[in-house]
């Protein structure tokens, strides 16, 4: 899994973490047991603060949990 500093814990053994840059997001994968989704966001989804810039961010959570 990315590095646990740059990991957003958002609940229920779901995370997300800012985009590197490095490559296309759809070439991601995820770790064993996680599902993987990407969204180009203007708002951090932590915070809800409004970004500079849209970035991406990968969201991650356990295989088969709800939608």
């Amino acid at each position: 899994m990315q590095d646990m500093e740059k990991l957003h814990h958002l609940g229920g053994g779901e995370f997300c973490f800012k985009w590197d840059g490095k490559g296309d997001v759809r070439g991601y994968r995820p770790p064993a047991g996680f599902e993987a989704t990407a969204d180009l966001t203007d708002r951090h989804p932590v915070t809800g603060e409004q970004l500079a810039v849209s970035e991406w961010w990968m969201f991650l959570k356990p295989e088969g949990g709800e939608q």
